[in-house]
């Protein structure tokens, strides 16, 4: 509100104080804010094209947000798919035969937040001579091995759109690049500070907001929204363009960085209660879980085949709202194995009693789809 009164929603102080926030959790790495974590991508991809232009390749895991995969193609480079494991992170043995003299880099996501082995993917890219981005766009602030994940490799990337650790908003909320190898820093600097301030940061808040917070009050708001971008001539083009971080958006991110912390532990305990109520179903998978271990989404692996729109439609009579997961991408290197993953509501009411409940429903809604009864190898 301060930032929106004062005239500041585009450039301000904030931005500066996220740059000195986010270095100082990941020193020694380096921060730079953007408006995305596409932003990010693009301007590492180029930064690493510049030092071995005769590369085309990005390797990335075949479960990933599509957007990965639109900004490498739009970049420039080709994104070459790799198998992932049970924890739907990139597997270590497809990655270490897929590397080639073609391969410019390595996107290597910790998805939804769990660690992918991104010591080991560390060392097999520094002695291919293959460069490496530690995408952390799901997770900040988790220590893995000793080490703060987002900063292995050549550059990390951040992203505070939904779904993520730290969230700001939709289309171009915000992002930032992590520089790991300083021989990077001083061009990616430069690079960063030629962006311009985003534009319609504060018509893309309200709409965040109207549709996160207020939508369920307000019935299907993303179609006026979407008429009234079209009247002031604001096409996705425009919001998906590379520019530092607003000041708005920036500040927002400075609150919840400063209750981090809070924010891990409660999620923690949410993620304890789904698995302690999975175990009783034996056709709920939980692949990503362990002890203690933080997840930006929780997501419920369930037994093929199924359709998934009419079960998400039978829990949506019942008042739960779901979503699926990513479609795994045909596979270059490796096998790919279809998955059936679901996202299960993790607000604020969600407690042991909540998450058994929504448990037992999707148990239940699968049984009458009559669906596999238990999950395969």
């Amino acid at each position: 509100m301060r930032c929106i009164f004062s005239g500041k929603v585009a450039s301000g102080g904030e931005v500066a104080r996220l740059a000195i926030a986010l270095s100082r959790i990941f020193s020694p790495s380096i921060a730079y804010p953007v408006n995305s974590g596409r932003c990010a991508i693009n301007i590492a991809l180029l930064s690493f094209s510049r030092k071995k232009p005769e590369r085309k390749d990005v390797i990335v895991p075949a479960y990933v947000c599509p957007s990965v995969v639109d900004i490498v193609r739009e970049s420039g480079f080709n994104p070459v798919s790799c198998e992932v494991g049970i924890d739907l992170n990139l597997s270590l043995a497809a990655l270490s035969t897929a590397l080639t003299v073609n391969t410019l880099a390595v996107i290597a996501p910790h998805m939804y937040g769990c660690p992918a082995r991104i010591d080991e993917i560390e060392k097999l890219c520094r002695t291919s001579g293959i460069f490496l981005i530690d995408d952390a766009a799901q997770v900040i602030g988790i220590v893995h091995h000793g080490k703060m994940l987002g900063t292995f490799g050549d550059i990390g990337i951040l992203s505070f759109a939904q779904s993520k650790s730290v969230v700001t908003g939709i289309g171009g909320s915000g992002g930032a690049l992590l520089i790991n190898n300083s021989d990077f820093d001083e061009e990616i600097r430069l690079d960063c500070n030629r962006l311009s301030p985003p534009p319609h940061r504060l018509a893309m808040f309200s709409y965040f907001l109207w549709n996160c917070i207020w939508g369920s009050h307000t019935g299907n708001s993303g179609y006026y929204f979407t008429r009234i971008r079209e009247a002031l001539g604001l096409k996705s083009s425009q919001i998906r363009i590379n520019a530092r971080i607003s000041n708005l958006d920036a500040g927002i991110a400075i609150a919840q960085i400063e209750r981090l912390e809070t924010m891990q532990r409660t999620r923690i305990d949410k993620i304890e209660s789904y698995y302690r109520a999975a175990m009783k179903f034996n056709n709920l998978h939980f692949p990503q879980y362990a002890p203690g271990r933080y997840l930006a989404r929780i997501m419920l692996e369930l037994p093929m085949p199924v359709d998934i729109e009419a079960l998400r439609s039978m829990l949506k009579r019942r008042g739960i709202n779901t979503r699926p997961g990513y479609l795994v991408q045909a596979v270059d290197h490796g096998h790919a194995n279809e998955r059936c993953l679901l996202e299960v509501p993790s607000g604020k009411e969600i407690g042991d009693i909540e998450a058994f409940d929504i448990c037992a429903i999707i148990s239940g809604a699968l049984d009458a789809l009559h669906c596999p009864s238990s999950i395969g190898p």
